[in-house]
């Protein structure tokens, strides 16, 4: 499953080099930034509650760990230790399995601290390639796992920038629309391991099914400074297009999902949606 930070997202190890200098363009006319996606209220059997109703980015968040202070020595090993809790939502069939954009599209960003909006147009090359759903239940029910907490990293010209994802929420399976939100740390460090620079930041996706094998994929990403403070605003938009069906993942790296699932569905009362039988591809 994607969210806004990770190998699969633009957004990662590139908040300081992409979505700052877009403020450079000229000011536009003023138009409200979307901080909201609606997601109808109903009952749900996620593990954990499900987004409901007006799905909001925060106005503030709490400060940031003084570990990830600029200058201080990032302790790598412990973040890249992180183990994800065991934790599985439910996703729509017609989201579910591999998928893949070559093109993102930003159309708006707003900078909190000079009250100034943009509207833009900027195509890019942003590559992802992105699987949806990893177990199904007894019913055929597709789940996705919930890899929070977790670490990404990437390789810079600078030296390595660090993605924490520590929260993550997602919307009802039922509705025409899906929604997750995800709450990340992005810390960028030189070649030394000291910190250059960090930002807290929020993103909400919203992903709709717009053909067979094709989805649009709303996303806005909001960066708050080591206080909490908001600073920018991005909206952007990209194309993802099927390119096979749902397949069960039973392994990721040390992780053995079926065995996490199936644990899943017992902790939370489940159990007679524990799978028994292989189903082979679904249906879309």
């Amino acid at each position: 499953m994607s969210t806004a930070c990770g190998l699969q997202s633009k957004h990662f190890g590139t908040i300081f080099h992409v979505l700052f200098p877009l403020l450079l363009v000229a000011h536009s006319a003023y138009a409200a930034p979307a901080e909201t996606a609606s997601q109808s209220d109903s009952s749900s059997v996620n593990g954990s509650k499900p987004l409901q109703g007006q799905v909001q980015l925060d106005e503030q968040l709490p400060p940031a760990s003084p570990n990830f202070g600029v200058g201080n020595k990032l302790d790598s090993q412990e973040l890249e230790s992180l183990t994800p809790g065991n934790i599985w939502h439910m996703i729509p069939k017609w989201m579910a399995g591999k998928w893949h954009s070559d093109e993102e599209i930003t159309s708006f960003t707003h900078d909190y601290r000079t009250g100034k909006d943009i509207k833009l147009s900027r195509h890019y090359k942003s590559v992802k390639d992105v699987n949806h759903g990893e177990q199904r239940d007894k019913n055929g029910q597709i789940w996705s796992f919930g890899d929070v907490p977790s670490t990404s990293k990437i390789e810079t010209a600078d030296g390595m920038t660090y993605c924490v994802i520590s929260q993550l929420e997602r919307g009802l399976p039922n509705e025409p629309t899906y929604v997750s939100k995800s709450r990340f740390d992005e810390i960028q460090l030189n070649k030394k391991g000291k910190i250059l620079r960090s930002a807290q930041c929020e993103a909400l996706q919203t992903f709709e099914q717009i053909d067979d094998g094709m989805l649009n994929a709303h996303s806005v990403l909001k960066v708050f400074d080591k206080l909490g403070n908001p600073m920018l605003l991005e909206e952007t938009d990209y194309i993802l297009k099927r390119t096979a069906p749902y397949q069960d993942v039973d392994k990721k790296g040390e992780l053995d999902l079926k065995k996490l699932f199936v644990e899943f569905l017992k902790q939370t009362g489940q159990e007679a949606l524990i799978p028994g039988a292989d189903f082979g591809e679904v249906d879309h």
